[in-house]
């Protein structure tokens, strides 16, 4: 094990200790029931899915979206893709005063969104984020985190419109985490909107004709410098501030 490799485990480990918890062999880690968030232990509640193990992890031992590297002061943060509720749990331990706003279409998932959102004092909506109002249909996946969106008039999911989430968390938002299976090349279109976003980590998907280094230009596009992208096969993570 390299130098970088070893700090990056001891790092992990001392995420663990502070929701108190022991980290020893990540690669058999299921998830727990119980965590410790600011001195308080709080109840989670999980399904048994490989996705959500590793979900947490990433999101809570890895820090997979840095939001320990977040500009601060964050007192606002926009979630878009919430899923069963994790990053929000994530973002109460970095940011313990924060607003925190959570958007989630699946229906299926509401119970662990409830219990996460309790455990972590924030607010979740089961909506999908779009760039206008809207309906959408979605396309279930044997794991919840691999779930997809598409618009459908037909559908009675309902989806907001990016502007007003922003305008929700009062007219600002200082850390945007996206993760929502492709409609984030949909909302990046709200140009006006996203000036109001002073951090975006993201998860974006390699679909439809779209690439890595269009991912990169639009959101430089949008105003934001890319501190650190990373690129898969179907898939990349950027990191991103405003422009100064």
């Amino acid at each position: 094990m390299n130098v970088t490799r070893i700090a990056g485990a001891l790092r992990k480990r001392a995420r663990a200790r502070r929701l108190g918890l022991n980290l020893w062999r990540s690669e058999a880690f299921t998830a727990p029931n119980v965590v410790t968030l600011h001195g308080k232990r709080v109840a989670l509640r999980l399904p048994r899915e490989q996705g959500v193990d590793v979900a947490f992890s990433e999101l809570l031992f890895a820090d997979c979206y840095g939001l320990e590297d977040a500009p601060g002061p964050v007192r606002t943060v926009l979630d878009i893709g919430g899923n069963v509720g994790l990053f929000a749990v994530a973002a109460r331990l970095a940011f313990p005063d924060a607003i925190i706003h959570s958007y989630e279409p699946n229906p299926n998932l509401e119970p662990y969104l409830s219990a996460q959102a309790e455990a972590a004092n924030s607010k979740y909506f089961l909506e999908a984020v779009e760039l206008e109002d809207c309906r959408v249909r979605l396309n279930f996946h044997e794991d919840s985190v691999q779930t997809t969106s598409q618009v459908d008039a037909s559908s009675e999911i309902p989806a907001t419109a990016f502007r007003k989430t922003v305008e929700r968390l009062g007219g600002s938002v200082d850390f945007a985490k996206v993760d929502c299976e492709g409609a984030e090349w949909r909302i990046w279109q709200d140009r006006e909107a996203w000036q109001k976003v002073r951090t975006l980590s993201t998860e974006y998907h390699i679909m439809d004709g779209h690439t890595h280094e269009e991912a990169h230009e639009v959101i430089s596009g949008l105003g934001f410098q890319v501190l650190h992208q990373e690129r898969a096969d179907t898939f990349g993570v950027i990191r991103a501030v405003r422009g100064r």
